[in-house]
């Protein structure tokens, strides 16, 4: 079973949206605060050639951050393979992640944080994705997780022995040292040789 899903071109059209209003707003407030502290101050120097510096920097940033939205909709997939997920998206590295190795998930505003053994929200299925897909993909890594905990890993298993042999040799009495006797006394000569 392999199959890639994409975001969705319907929340590009909402992230636009967001970021007019982002830039918009901000502009407008920027640009009534210096109006009004160049008129209040008393001073000659006329504001507009300021607001008309501000409101292009606006027009600026907010076409910069709409083109990086829109490469990142154009670039971003998701794979699903047999045991895995592929996450790939501009000017990132592709990451993988094991299904067998879900131990948690959280749900946050983003979407769904997956966390493993090795650490905590390290890969993420974006909320952006086609509603379906997004729904089929929480269904899924639920299901693994509950796999997960339900098989008790062999390996977690192992480890655990080892832990319980290794206290048995902690007993009160035995002196364990990784450094040799020998080597406990040797004292460093650099003061004589004159380093």
């Amino acid at each position: 079973m392999q199959k890639i899903f994409r975001l969705d071109p319907k929340q590009l059209n909402k992230q636009k949206r967001n970021i007019i209003l982002l830039y918009g707003i901000s502009g407008l407030i920027a640009a009534a605060f210096m109006f009004y502290s160049q008129r209040s101050s008393g001073t000659d120097r006329n504001p507009w050639l300021l607001i008309g510096v501000l409101v292009l920097m606006m027009v600026y940033f907010g076409v910069r951050s709409f083109r990086q939205r829109k490469e990142l909709w154009d670039g971003y997939f998701l794979e699903l393979s047999e045991d895995s997920l592929i996450q790939s998206q501009p000017k990132y590295p592709e990451s993988r992640l094991a299904l067998k190795n879900i131990t948690d998930i959280e749900e946050g505003r983003e979407g769904l944080w997956l966390s493993t053994r090795q650490g905590r929200r390290l890969f993420i299925i974006p909320i952006y994705l086609p509603e379906a897909d997004y729904q089929f993909l929480k269904d899924l890594v639920y299901e693994y997780q509950k796999s997960n905990k339900a098989e008790p890993d062999t390996e977690s298993e192992l480890t655990e022995e080892l832990a319980d042999s290794a206290d048995d040799y902690e007993k009160p009495g035995l002196d364990v040292s990784a450094v040799p006797y020998e080597a406990e006394g040797v004292a460093d000569n650099s003061e004589e040789t004159g380093d």
